[in-house]
């Protein structure tokens, strides 16, 4: 039973991380473009502190109760996690999120500048 509950917990942060990339690179997108140099920068580190700190938090309680976990279930973990490209998923979720940072950052700067 404990074996399912850290699976699945495995799936609900994998889906979290990519949620919440996604977000964050829309606001970073978004705030680089600002023209207001000086608050630029401390609001970036901010919000990626923000996400850094949330997904950490995360792996961490995932980690305690996968360590609780006897050696057959703990490499069990390990296949299915593997199995499920979990690297791969997060390597696409980071590269689309700067893509995405990048779509907001050129749209924000267009609309900051023409529009005014």
């Amino acid at each position: 039973m404990q074996f399912q509950y850290v699976c699945t917990q495995a799936d609900v942060m994998i889906t979290q991380v990519k949620r919440t990339m996604m977000i964050s690179s829309v606001v970073i997108g978004s705030v680089m473009a600002l023209p207001f140099k000086h608050l630029t920068l401390p609001l970036i580190m901010i919000v990626l502190g923000l996400v850094m700190y949330s997904i950490g938090k995360e792996l961490i309680d995932w980690q305690k109760e996968r360590d609780a976990l006897n050696d057959d279930e703990k490499q069990r973990v390990k296949w299915t996690l593997r199995r499920k490209h979990v690297a791969r998923y997060a390597l696409i979720a980071s590269v689309f999120s700067a893509v995405i940072a990048i779509i907001m950052f050129h749209a924000t700067n267009w609309l900051v500048w023409n529009i005014s």
